[in-house]
């Protein structure tokens, strides 16, 4: 009986390009990212800032968003008919509505804003609070 074993690591580096990361970071895939690496959930927990992985910078990522805005709103949360949990954007007449939803989609908060620039920003505050890059809006 042979005792020899041929090792097969299966895991992923984080890319360094900045395109990306800010791709990975804008579409919610960070934990995902993160997971590939190690190959384990052990370091998901919620309590962790995974900012240490990306090289990107907060003014990288508002850079590409206001050079990229078709791509960025294909990736916004506009609410639809069936609201889910988290947040979701609403177009108003004097501009738009940031809606905050618990997770039966009820409505828990309200911010009104009045230019998609502001929503950009909210959203994106959010978003890197969410997948654990709170490092990120401190630097």
């Amino acid at each position: 009986m042979s005792h020899e074993f041929i090792r097969i690591t299966s895991t992923t580096d984080i890319p360094a390009d900045k395109d990306a990361q800010i791709r990975i970071i804008l579409e919610g895939r960070v934990q995902d990212a993160v997971y590939r690496k190690f190959m384990s959930a052990a370091p998901l927990a919620k309590v962790t800032d995974y900012s240490s992985f990306f090289q990107v910078t907060l003014e990288d990522l508002r850079h590409h968003i206001r050079t990229h805005s078709e791509e960025v709103n294909r990736l916004l949360p506009w609410e639809s008919d069936r609201p889910r949990s988290g947040i979701g954007i609403v177009r108003t007449p004097i501009g738009f509505e940031l809606r905050e939803h618990d997770d039966h989609g009820v409505i828990t908060g309200r911010e009104e804003f009045t230019d998609l620039a502001a929503v950009y920003e909210k959203w994106l505050q959010r978003l890197l609070l969410n997948q654990g890059l709170r490092s990120l809006l401190d630097r």
